[in-house]
């Protein structure tokens, strides 16, 4: 859901269509974290799951850190590079 979401906004030609694809990846983003905090929450003991979701947190943190040094080459190429990576 998250894909399909990127590759929606990265091809949006209206605003409207953009929004839409955001939207698709906000709830595809919340299904996914909600998947992987449960598999932290099953799968690692209870001495490893400080350092496994401070692994998750730094990869939501380094992207907000990362977005103002790529602003310059537009929203259109952000959305279409994650959406080559998914």
């Amino acid at each position: 859901m998250f894909t399909a979401g990127l590759l929606l906004a990265g091809t949006a030609g209206k605003m409207a269509v953009f929004v839409v694809g955001r939207g698709t990846q906000g709830i595809g983003v919340g299904l996914a974290s909600i998947a992987v905090l449960q598999r932290v929450a099953l799968a690692c003991t209870a001495g490893l799951r400080p350092r496994a979701l401070a692994v998750i947190s730094a990869a939501y943190a380094l992207p907000g850190l990362a977005g103002p040094v790529t602003a310059p080459a537009g929203w259109r190429w952000m959305s279409s590079a994650w959406s080559r990576s998914c």
